[in-house]
């Protein structure tokens, strides 16, 4: 459909104040949320990287309390992306004529875009910079989704991204993320508790994030040093005594915050006892923020920490001039993002840890057809989006623009709602309920092929549901801890603890144990402080918990 090209003042770079005005309003937003004042999240620093934790969230909650190792790694292209540079329509003539203006060409030429195939009745190319993402392509390890976007968009920075945060269409105003609002939609079982007090459920690496907001907020740490924190939390569990309090009625709800502190506190000693045995596999490109952060999702991942979702940010798309076509500034970008995305999932193939993770990036929005008098694009509405893993059902996803009929005031239109994407993904790959996923989004979102029929998670049988691993009690401990297990039915267990790097340091139980619970101690005495797995193996299944 043809809209009235009439787009919001301050989308394109002439309209001067205005647009001005737009950028400050979101920069004021960014300010805050790394400062900590306008999202509920918490960070610290790890090496140069900002790390934030994130504890209870609607999304987190239900994601916490499904039986999954799974990890979806969020790659925000945050400005803007050209989508239409991104993947090139090199054969489409209004493309090309499009995008010469003054005798300057931003578009990027058939010679040089890397050849991909049809898709829709076009041919369709990467732009050169991504040229580290052929093999995956190759390999049926990378989709492509045209035209990821939704109705009406404004065309503001702010809006554009509060919408893909927090899974609304424009115009409703959401405070809640809709990774949040999944995970925080029901109350958690004491063993999910437990979870959480173990396993920051989700982490954003280099900058805050609005998807893991939710209305009652979410319980959070400030940036500190955790070097001082380890030790107190390591010897004692806890950073502020929890007894010894004022009389009431200050007692009760100072006891409540402390522990909450402490438990998020607890979060940075796991954080960074995990990355820090962990190591990276791969050479990562170097002077590239976005490779250094995924490298450290790659060792959360390898560390044995549990997050459902990382998020990780590229910034630099908001190309309104002197953009480039196959070199100039969105191609160095491709070229960051390519690098940094090849050298993850080799880092993760390397010992089999792919199989868990699918990556997916998104943008707020895209960009217009045509280039404008400054060698740049303004902001449009729909764009591709990536997606990555062995999980990937490789190839072409949604409708391709025709450039002609699918336009939304001179810009590419959307064709796919970005719902279905994550309808997608809680479904299929985190193995949520259609009801659930329906509840969080709304009904009505098509669910789209992009995940192998072999990724779809099983259901998990009610002889392995009913035998449990309970996470070890105290968790963090000094010395000893307890470790408890229920079998439904007699039988032979082996319950063992294993170092980061999978090496077994103790057995705890190795034969025939009766129905019921039972208990072992487990005795770290004599081991470097640091994450270890505890294993237990039955005739019907493994199951693995942390303890610090």
């Amino acid at each position: 459909m043809c809209l009235p090209d009439a787009p919001r003042p301050g989308a394109r770079l002439e309209e001067g104040a205005a647009h001005a005005h737009d950028h400050a309003d979101w920069s004021r937003r960014d300010f805050l949320k790394r400062l900590g004042l306008a999202t509920a999240g918490a960070g610290f620093l790890a090496g140069a990287n900002p790390v934030g934790v994130f504890a209870r969230a609607p999304l987190l909650d239900l994601l916490a309390g499904l039986d999954t190792d799974r990890v979806l790694i969020l790659i925000q292209l945050s400005g803007g992306n050209d989508g239409l540079n991104t993947l090139v329509p090199v054969d489409n003539d209004v493309y090309y004529s499009s995008r010469l203006k003054n005798a300057l060409s931003i578009a990027v030429p058939k010679a040089s875009a890397l050849a991909l195939g049809a898709s829709g009745g076009q041919n369709f190319g990467l732009h050169p910079g991504l040229a580290p993402l052929q093999p995956l392509w190759g390999d049926g390890r990378m989709g492509l989704v045209h035209s990821v976007g939704y109705r009406s968009q404004s065309r503001s920075h702010f809006e554009g991204s509060d919408n893909w945060m927090t899974g609304s269409g424009s115009g409703v105003r959401r405070t809640d993320g809709w990774v949040g609002r999944f995970l925080l939609d029901r109350l958690a079982p004491e063993e999910t508790i437990q979870f959480y007090r173990e396993n920051p459920p989700a982490v954003s690496l280099g900058s805050a994030t609005r998807l893991f907001d939710t209305d009652e907020g979410n319980v959070g740490i400030g940036r500190l040093a955790y070097t001082t924190t380890t030790t107190d939390l390591l010897a004692r569990g806890a950073v502020f005594p929890t007894d010894g309090l004022p009389a009431e009625p200050f007692a009760a709800p100072l006891k409540y915050l402390r522990e909450q502190i402490n438990v998020n506190l607890a979060y940075v000693v796991r954080f960074v006892e995990a990355t820090t045995a962990a190591k990276n596999l791969v050479t990562y490109p170097a002077n590239n923020g976005l490779a250094s952060n995924l490298a450290l999702a790659a060792r959360i991942v390898r560390g044995g920490l549990s997050p459902r979702i990382i998020t990780v940010t590229l910034g630099g798309f908001d190309t309104h001039a002197n953009q480039g076509a196959d070199t100039g500034a969105h191609a160095n970008l491709m070229t960051q993002l390519a690098a940094s995305v090849r050298a993850f999932f080799d880092d993760l193939k390397a010992d089999g840890l792919d199989q868990r993770v699918v990556a997916m990036t998104f943008s707020e929005f895209g960009r217009t057809l045509a280039s404008n008098g400054s060698g740049g694009t303004d902001h449009g509405s729909a764009a591709p989006v990536m997606l990555f893993g062995p999980a990937v059902e490789g190839g072409f996803f949604g409708t391709a623009p025709t450039l002609t009929t699918d336009l939304d005031r001179a810009a590419p239109g959307p064709t796919t709602d970005y719902r279905s994407l994550y309808a997608t993904l809680l479904e299929r790959w985190f193995g949520a309920a259609p009801s659930d996923v329906d509840a969080l989004l709304g009904p009505g979102y098509d669910r789209l092929g992009f995940l192998s029929p072999t990724a779809t998670p099983a259901e998990p049988t009610d002889a392995l549901a009913a035998t449990a691993l309970l996470a070890p009690s105290p968790n963090p401990f000094a010395t000893r801890t307890t470790v408890r297990y229920r079998l439904d039915a007699p039988g032979s267990v082996r319950l063992a603890v294993f170092d980061a790097l999978g090496r077994r340091v103790a057995t705890l139980a190795d034969g025939y144990a009766d129905a019921g619970e039972s208990h072992a101690e487990f005795d770290g005495s004599g081991l470097a402080a640091g994450l270890y797995l505890v294993r237990l193996e039955t005739a019907r299944g493994v199951i693995t918990r942390p303890v610090v």
